[in-house]
């Protein structure tokens, strides 16, 4: 028996790239294959026809460039109350998940791991936002440098919850919603990040997906996590071809470091013989 389709006729899905304009198109075409949105559509310098509308905006060539994007124009292009923001990287995976008390919030994102409850929420990159939180962020003195949703999230959370009464989700709802650089018991609605692909992309799938990666933009610890993933749960595969896609960017010595600040030096040196053998 066919489940019936998620219905979201109060949302726009939305996404903005200049980078991986294809992959981004793909995650917009996987995450209306499972729901009905409002409207849909990829702002990009490049033109890429799909199930959504392409909306033809300036490259987005730096941090700053996407952050004024999203801080200063979207809210222009969304009529609905809410809009879903995706990324090449980060997209609808569990509609189940959803929960009309998703509505209840201004802004929910994936927790960063790292910080209080009071500023972990959240992740840019796959979020849901209110057009009043659209509208509020307008107003913003934002920082040069600072990705857009630091200055929502952490800069400017407490002015934006005190001046113009902006509800971010609790973390409890975070969780339900995404995930990101957290563990969860279940999977959420979408996720974000090149680290959990190995999660929700099928061997075959993932070897195109990293071929379509320019190695030079990807995070190396996202990919490097990645890779250890497709290890632990047997995608031998994917785990091979992905690190001698990525090793010859990213000298063994590196690598080590990096894994001996994750999990201390004798760890790294069992993940570093494992990584080698995968070599070639």
């Amino acid at each position: 028996m066919e489940t019936e389709r998620l219905k979201l006729s109060d949302v726009t899905i939305c996404a903005a790239d200049s980078a991986y304009v294809d992959l981004t198109a793909r995650a917009l075409r996987i995450s209306m294959a499972q729901c009905d949105f409002a409207d849909a559509i990829l702002f990009s310098d490049v033109r890429v026809d799909g199930p959504f509308r392409w909306v033809r905006i300036d490259p987005l060539k730096s941090i700053e460039a996407y952050s004024d994007f999203c801080l200063r124009r979207l809210a222009d292009h969304i009529s609905t109350d809410f809009v879903l923001i995706v990324q090449w990287d980060g997209y609808v995976v569990n509609p189940p998940a959803w929960a009309n008390a998703f509505r209840k919030y201004d802004y929910i994102g994936a927790a960063w791991p790292h910080l209080p409850d009071n500023l972990a929420v959240g992740n840019g990159g796959f979020s849901l936002r209110s057009k009043r939180l659209l509208k509020a962020v307008q107003k913003l003195a934002w920082p040069v440098g600072q990705w857009e949703d630091q200055v929502i999230c952490r800069i400017f959370r407490s002015s934006l919850e005190r001046e113009a009464g902006i509800r971010f989700a609790p973390v409890k709802i975070a969780d339900r919603f995404s995930h990101e650089l957290r563990s969860v018991e279940k999977t959420p609605f979408g996720f974000h990040g090149p680290n959990n692909l190995w999660r929700y992309v099928e061997d075959d799938e993932l070897v195109t997906v990293v071929e379509m990666m320019d190695v030079a933009k990807v995070d190396p610890n996202a990919i490097l996590l990645l890779i250890l993933g497709c290890m632990k749960s047997g995608r031998q595969r994917s785990a091979r071809h992905l690190y001698n896609r990525f090793a010859p960017t990213r000298p063994p010595v590196v690598m080590r470091r990096v894994l001996t600040e994750w999990y201390g030096p004798v760890v790294a040196d069992q993940e570093m013989a494992a990584l080698e053998a995968l070599r070639g």
